[in-house]
């Protein structure tokens, strides 16, 4: 349904809104819960529009706006870090695309930002209609729980992630081009997490995910190639979300792998009906993905152990709970 919007509306960013729409579902376990099905797009939304307002008045000011990305990366950072709650990954991953959309051209920069819109606004109307549709065997929505970090020296590991993130957006700022976002955007989902055994954990998971979804929209295109009917692409993209919707519950890995998988194939299959080379963009995707994880990961873990000398930062807790 969400596809079918995107090419409805004609928007400019078609592979946001199934993508958006898909992580906003999926994040919702159990029974419908309102405050996730309304508070998750309009988040979006706001901090998106905020960021976009704030790009677009210091973009001509570098040394200001990089000090704003820099200062506000680290209270997206330090929040996550003190309170637990992955508020701060919305505000980083706003941030980013911004920032680096902005110091190429305004024009994309608003272009992204009206996806992100559309997206949000398609999940904030499909996701109680998909529930009323089919409901939930639960009674009751999952309830978050939030434990913050109990490791100590918050501020400090959310400046050295800052200023890590801050080194990768330089290099987007000025050497890179807008198709190689994802090596920010990995490093961020990855380092966002407390501890050096959960970002390996997420490496791994985003990296695995990647594969698997590239994998499934080559094997969609190679369908679509040769019976080219729109109600064709419909139903095999219809048959691959329905296999990684029931392996995120029954599959031998985490959900979220199953989750990634599933937005990575949304994502690449409609930017390779927007004129990509789908080959290209899946070897680019997998190679970005898994620089800005593994190699985020294995920098920031010597530069924690060069800082950090005397304290040993282990998980309390499984990333993966059962």
């Amino acid at each position: 349904m969400a596809l079918l919007i995107g090419f409805l509306i004609r928007s400019q960013m078609p592979m946001l809104i199934p993508a958006l729409t898909v992580g906003l579902l999926a994040g919702m376990r159990k029974a419908f819960d309102i405050k996730k099905a309304l508070g998750g797009p309009i988040s979006l939304i706001v901090c998106i529009s905020f960021f976009h307002w704030l790009v677009s008045y210091l973009h001509v000011l570098p040394s200001v706006l990089i000090v704003v990305v820099f200062s506000i990366s680290t209270l997206a950072y330090y929040l996550t870090l003190k309170s637990g709650n992955l508020i701060g990954m919305l505000i980083l991953i706003s941030v980013a695309l911004i920032s680096v959309m902005g110091t190429k051209s305004l024009a994309a920069m608003t272009i992204i930002r009206n996806g992100f819109i559309e997206g949000s606004i398609t999940a904030l109307v499909l996701i109680p209609i998909l529930f009323w549709l089919f409901p939930s065997n639960a009674r009751q929505p999952q309830e978050e729980i939030y434990e913050p970090d109990n490791q100590g020296h918050h501020l400090t590991r959310a400046i050295m992630r800052s200023i890590f993130m801050l080194f990768l957006l330089a290099w987007l700022y000025t050497f890179l081009d807008t198709s190689h976002i994802t090596l920010a955007i990995a490093a961020i989902f990855t380092l966002v997490f407390p501890c050096k055994e959960h970002q390996f954990e997420e490496a791994k998971e985003r990296s695995i995910a990647t594969i698997i979804g590239s994998l499934l929209m080559l094997a969609i295109l190679g369908v679509f190639s040769h019976i080219g009917h729109f109600s064709v692409l419909l139903m095999t993209t219809l048959m691959a979300a329905l296999y990684l919707g029931h392996k995120m519950m029954e599959g031998p890995l985490p959900p979220m792998v199953y989750q990634f998988a599933l937005s990575v194939m949304l994502a690449l299959l409609v930017g390779a009906l927007n004129n990509q080379v789908p080959v290209y963009a899946s070897i680019l995707r997998v190679a970005l993905t898994l620089v800005g994880t593994i190699g985020s990961v294995y920098l920031y873990a010597l530069l924690e152990q060069l800082i950090l000398k005397d304290n040993t930062l282990s998980p309390i807790k499984s990333k993966n709970p059962s």
